[in-house]
């Protein structure tokens, strides 16, 4: 074959008169210049797999570098201190009737006074867990009111008292038993307690111009009760809770007179006292 120095040697023109065959021969052109940009399809396909791939690692990666969604929490711990309203015969302010008669030994003559508790509660279902109050309550009385139903029942006497002095009721002790609770809003749960303890109640001293006439005692008793609750989410572990509590309980006590007001001999009496309140508290709660 016979290549003239004019003819380009990027191209190449091959006729049967420059080769040999067998057979019909038909001329072929081949151009050098053009080869580069012919791309075998195999290898677009392979590209696409390669970038795929790529891709699904990336985003693989990205997911698994995520951070896990935290589990709810089942527990919390609640602070909360509030008014004690008494109710039923511990709010009475009567001894006698409207003829002067003693008839209500069981008047407390207890006034509004104040609550203070913790709480704690573990949820073990969705709906349902199990709650524990720790608590103390002080209520005072109503001397005045007291010394004025003392004085009707010596009115037939002609004799009169004053200066009785009565301080308080007070009483701390521990409740627990069942919650049921709902979520009324994403950030608003509901809660309804049924609750049974036992409480230490301490009786009021009485004194009569800074003298004791009657000494304090504490007697220890079983408290029963019912809680309602409402707790607004103000962050994932914070709220902010509204509570009321009844309370009711029957303590025991050991009236001891002091013995300079009565001849030198020491004197007692046996009472029994009906305590119902009402606790209204707020406080605030950590759920971890």
């Amino acid at each position: 074959m016979i290549v003239s120095q004019k003819q380009p040697l990027t191209s190449i023109n091959l006729t049967p008169h420059h080769r040999h065959c067998n057979g019909p021969c038909l001329p072929v052109s081949f151009d050098a210049g053009k080869r580069k940009d012919i791309v075998h399809p195999k290898t677009e396909v392979m590209k696409k797999i390669l970038i795929f791939t790529a891709a699904l690692l990336v985003c693989g990666a990205l997911y698994s570098q995520q951070e896990k969604p935290k589990p709810e929490p089942k527990q919390f711990l609640a602070f909360h201190a509030g008014p004690s309203v008494p109710v039923g015969d511990f709010g009475k302010a009567t001894l006698t009737n409207s003829s002067g008669i003693f008839e209500d030994r069981e008047a407390g003559f207890a006034q509004t006074g104040f609550t203070a508790g913790i709480t704690y509660q573990y949820q073990l279902q969705k709906n349902f867990g199990l709650a524990a109050t720790a608590f103390y309550n002080n209520n005072k009385l109503n001397s005045n009111r007291f010394v004025d139903e003392i004085n009707k029942m010596l009115a037939e006497t002609g004799l009169t008292i004053s200066g009785i002095k009565l301080d308080h009721w007070q009483w701390y002790g521990i409740t627990a038993g069942p919650v049921l609770n709902q979520a009324i809003t994403e950030k608003l749960m509901a809660d309804v307690t049924i609750m049974g303890g036992v409480a230490n109640v301490n009786s009021p001293k009485a004194t009569v111009e800074g003298v004791m006439l009657v000494d304090e005692d504490w007697s220890v008793a079983p408290v029963v009760g019912a809680n309602g609750s409402l707790r607004l989410n103000v962050s994932s572990n914070m709220f902010v809770m509204l509570n009321a509590s009844y309370q009711y309980m029957r303590p025991k006590f050991t009236m001891t007179y002091n013995p300079e007001l009565t001849s030198g001999v020491t004197t007692s009496e046996n009472s029994q006292q009906k305590i119902e309140v009402l606790n209204v508290s707020a406080g605030i709660g950590f759920r971890f």
